[in-house]
């Protein structure tokens, strides 16, 4: 289910700022970000496993190629879950 909503989000973070398509890595996407000096590409990660990131970080070759990913869950006190805006980093 994870895995079907980032490619969800992916696909539709791309058409709205379009972007070509998103490529699937085996760490999760890639976006080329065009027409935006600050970003060059992103690339998105269902889970922050640390073979995933690793394997994301080495694949970069050119500065201002953004990294994301969900962080860990994290239950507040008294257990109830957090929104889904809390579990995904922000500027996404």
């Amino acid at each position: 289910m994870l895995a079907d909503t980032v490619r969800t989000w992916v696909a539709g973070w791309a058409v709205s700022r379009r972007t070509p398509s998103p490529v699937a890595q085996p760490w999760g996407f890639y976006i080329a970000v065009t027409d935006n000096p600050a970003e060059v590409g992103r690339h998105v990660l269902p889970e922050a496993e640390e073979s995933l990131v690793r394997d994301a970080a080495a694949s970069v070759t050119v500065p201002r190629t953004w990294m994301k990913t969900r962080r860990a869950s994290r239950r507040p006190r008294g257990g109830r879950r957090s929104s889904a805006r809390q579990r995904w980093w922000t500027g996404w």
